[in-house]
Order: C-alpha cells, then structure tokens, then sequence
C-alpha cells in the first residue's frame, strides 16, 4: 500500500529541510537515491516508511521503547515535571521542564459493538494478523468508507476463494476519492489551519463536520484498480460472492452459535435487515483519548467552550501548566491535520 501523502511529508522536511534526518537522506545512505528519482513518483510504500523510521529511530539515542508513563505532576517548588515511568518492572521518576505529548489515537470500532467485542468483530488495524483467518471464512462484511476500507476490500477481493462472500457496506452516500485537488490542499496549510484555531468552538464544529473528503476519501487510482478488478471478475457473467453498498449503516452485531448475528439499516429506504456472517472487520478509524497520564495537571490546561484544548501557535497548550505541548490532539483543537505529523 502507499502514503497518500509525498514524500516531504517526512519526519522533519517541513520544519527543517537540511536535517540529516530526512527521507531523502534515508534513501541516499542506503544507495538508493538515484533508482528513486528515476521512479518520478513523490509518494512511497508504507513499508518504505516504515523502514525510514527505524532508520531514524536507530539514530536517536534518546528514545526508549517499551516504557510507560504512568503519571505527570508539576512541582511547583522547583518548576518541573515529575513522571513516573515505568519499564518493566523498573520504575523511575524523571524531571523536566518541558512535556510533549504525542501519544496519538487508539482504534475505534462503531458504538454499537458491544465490548469486548464478540468473536469475529476486529479493527482494521490488526487486519495483517486476522487476514489468514477471513480468507478461511465463508462470509465477511467490512464495514467504513476511508482508505484503509478500500485497501483490505481491494487485498481480499485478490486473494479470497471463490466460496467466500464478501460484502462492503458504508453508511457514506457513495465510495468517495479524497479531494486533493490543489485548492483544496491549502486547507492543510500553516496559515488555513492558524485561522482555524482562532476560530469559535461552535464554527470549529461546523467546518470539521464538512471536510471530510480532505482526510477520509479513498486513492483515485485504487478506487481505479477496484472497479477493473469487478469488472474482469464479471467478465464471463454476473456473479454473487462480492457485494458493495453505499447507505447502509451497522446498527447491531451479536454473537451466535452460527456465527454473527449484524443488523443493517439501508438509509434511503428507511429499512431494516438481518444477516449473519462468519467475520466483521471495521475500518471504523481512530479516536482521541485525552491521555490518563496528565489528570493529575488537567485543572491546569484550558479548554474551550466545546472542550476542547486551547492550543497556542506553537503547539503549546494555554493554561497555568507552564510547557506542555501537544501533538495529534482531536481535530476540534489543531484541525483535520491534527495527525499529519509533516504538517505539525
């Protein structure tokens, strides 16, 4: 699969474009400058990325994996922050004067999945480690519309057997493309997204809620790719072991003894239905979680009239919390780039 996003849209290209740490200088180290200009394609492989930050991980001495931060106070006697870290079973206390926070987001699945999620039901991010087990299916529904959807429809549609059914559904009005049409991508530029924060919670809100096609659309060119997969497949006949439907909403799924029990609502129709499948992925995206770590400092960040974090230019968040920055916070703060890392 490839990032829908170019290249510059690295580490650390938008902020400082002669760091060391850049793709560019990535695929120059490893002896492969010269075959990816010859390529003339300004977007790579997710596992070409993948591997440029290990690269860069290996060059940060600074980094500790497998450690968690299990609370952050402010010492108001001495002006720093005292997190309890722990690794393992080692725990620490480490000071600083500065906390960046940049945990990210979790997977979410529809709200009416109960949880734990019953047997079958997974999220598109574990999709490489439940793959094996959906093509052994007999029946298997998708659920979401972005990207990622498209991508595990698309790797399903090549591999599946023939007696497996596979069903797309997405309660959007159509499979869109993301508009990345010029105009449209100075939405995502420092200035727009300076304006954005300025703005009230409630026009915040209000503009979020129409610019989805920025962030959530599908590749033109896998879009592209799935319609010529359903049309040679087609080719000999009409056949029955692929479905793709627009307007229909998950609105229940339970567990049986033969499987899934989903209830579906086709929108347009104001109709109700029930059907029964082996496995249910949803590529229902992620979500914000305001990081259990920082309660103890919460009273002391602001927030707006709608909750969310009020952000100054420089990433800081305002407040009586002296240096605290956050990166990837939920939309309503930064924006609909809130999670490009490029871009922040």
């Amino acid at each position: 699969t490839t990032l829908q996003v170019p290249f510059l849209a690295d580490l650390v290209t938008g902020a400082d474009p002669t760091s060391p740490l850049s793709f560019l200088a990535y695929v120059k180290s490893i002896g492969r400058l010269y075959q990816f200009a010859v390529r003339e394609s300004a977007f790579v492989t997710r596992d070409q990325y993948n591997r440029y930050c290990q690269w860069v991980a290996d060059r940060l001495p600074s980094l500790a994996f497998g450690t968690r931060v299990e609370r952050v106070s402010f010492d108001e006697g001495a002006g720093v922050y005292r997190l309890d870290v722990a690794a393992g079973e080692h725990r620490s206390v480490v000071s600083a004067r500065n906390v960046v926070v940049g945990v990210g987001t979790t997977p979410e699945l529809p709200r009416v999945v109960p949880a734990p999620p019953p047997r079958g039901v997974t999220h598109s991010a574990t999709y490489l480690d439940d793959r094996d087990a959906l093509l052994r299916a007999r029946s298997v529904l998708l659920v979401g519309s972005g990207q990622s959807a498209a991508e595990i429809f698309y790797d399903l549609l090549c591999r599946k057997p023939d007696e497996l059914y596979l069903a797309w559904i997405t309660r959007a009005e159509r499979f869109a493309p993301m508009d990345d049409s010029k105009l449209a991508l100075e939405l995502a530029s420092p200035d727009y997204v300076a304006h954005f924060q300025r703005l009230p919670g409630a026009a915040r809100k209000r503009l979020l809620a129409g610019q989805d096609s920025l962030y959530r659309g599908i590749n033109r060119e896998l879009l592209a790719r799935i319609y010529d997969a359903l049309h040679d497949r087609t080719v000999a006949g009409p056949r029955s072991d692929v479905s793709l439907t627009p307007g229909v909403e998950l609105v229940g799924v339970e567990s049986t003894g033969r499987g899934l029990a989903v209830e579906l609502a086709a929108r347009d129709v104001g109709r109700r239905v029930r059907r029964r499948f082996d496995r249910v992925v949803c590529a229902t995206g992620y979500g914000y979680r305001f990081p259990r770590c920082l309660a103890p400092i919460d009273p002391r960040l602001e927030r707006d009239e709608v909750g969310a974090l009020r952000l100054r230019p420089d990433g800081s968040v305002r407040g009586t919390a002296p240096g605290v920055y956050v990166h990837n916070a939920e939309p309503l703060a930064q924006g609909f780039t809130a999670s490009d890392l490029s871009l922040g």
